[in-house]
C-alpha cells in the first residue's frame, strides 16, 4: 500500500518500507474536520432534536453541500433551504449555526505541535473543504488564524480538494510555493491522503474516532522527520 500510515486491528503504524528516511518537511499541511476540530454545526447552540434534524437534513442534500463547499452559494441560501424543510425559522438556523461554529472546539495539542513547527521555521497551512460560514470561526478566533502562514477554505478558492484530479490540492500547493515531496499532509480520508501521495507528497492518517492517540502518534512522528 502506499500510504506512509495504515490501519490495522485500531492502530497506526508507521510504514518504513514505503518512506524515504532521509525526507524532512518543510511544509505541514493540515485538514479542519476531523483532525484540527471534530466539532459539529448546531451543536449546543439548538435544542439537541432540532440540531440533528437540521444536520441530517443538510447532509443528506450532497449536491447542495457541494455547492456550497465550492461557494456557489451562501449559508443564507442554505439555511433558507433548511427552514423550507423543517418547522424551525430561517433566523433561528442562522443563529445556532453562526453560534456554534465560533465556538467550535479546536484540538489544543495539534496548536502546541503548529508552534512548535513554527518555531522550526516549517511552514504550517490550513487547508479544508469548508464553507463560507467558517469565517465566523476565523474572525472570532484570531489567535488560532494566526498560527497558519496560509489558510485556505474551498469556498473562498472555489475549488474542493479531489476535485477534477486533486486540482484543490494543487492550487494550495502552488499558491504557498510547496514542495509535494517535502510537504506532509494530516487528513481523517484515506482516499484524500492516496491521491496527495500519488501526486508526490506524504500522507499522515489522522483518526478522528480516537484524536488524542493520532495526535501523539503524529508528535512523535514529526520529531523524525522535521
Amino acid at each position: 500500500m502506499n500510504s506512509a500510515l495504515y490501519k490495522t486491528h485500531g492502530e497506526l503504524f508507521f510504514d518504513n518500507n514505503n518512506f524515504d528516511q532521509t525526507t524532512i518537511f518543510n511544509t505541514v499541511i493540515f485538514d479542519w474536520n476531523g483532525v484540527l476540530s471534530t466539532s459539529t454545526f448546531f451543536e449546543g447552540y439548538i435544542e439537541q432534536l432540532s440540531a440533528n434534524l437540521l444536520r441530517n437534513t443538510m447532509f443528506a442534500n450532497l449536491d447542495l453541500i457541494k455547492l456550497w463547499m465550492r461557494g456557489d452559494v451562501d449559508y443564507h441560501h442554505v439555511c433558507q433551504w433548511l427552514a423550507s424543510q423543517t418547522d424551525i425559522n430561517q433566523d433561528s438556523i442562522e443563529a445556532a449555526l453562526i453560534l456554534s461554529v465560533q465556538n467550535f472546539v479546536i484540538n489544543q495539542q495539534l496548536l502546541k505541535i503548529i508552534d512548535g513547527l513554527r518555531v522550526k521555521k516549517i511552514k504550517v497551512i490550513m487547508h479544508t473543504d469548508n464553507m463560507d460560514v467558517f469565517e465566523h470561526f476565523l474572525t472570532a478566533n484570531p489567535m488560532i488564524t494566526a498560527k497558519f502562514d496560509h489558510i485556505y477554505n474551498s469556498s473562498d478558492i472555489k475549488i474542493l480538494k479531489k476535485d477534477n484530479g486533486m486540482d484543490g490540492i494543487k492550487y494550495v500547493w502552488s499558491h504557498a510555493q510547496c514542495k509535494p515531496d517535502s510537504t506532509l499532509f494530516i487528513d481523517d480520508v484515506h482516499k484524500t491522503g492516496q491521491l496527495f501521495e500519488s501526486l508526490g507528497g506524504k500522507f499522515f492518517w489522522f483518526d478522528p474516532g480516537n484524536s488524542e492517540k493520532s495526535t501523539d502518534k503524529l508528535q512523535k512522528y514529526l520529531k523524525n522527520y522535521t
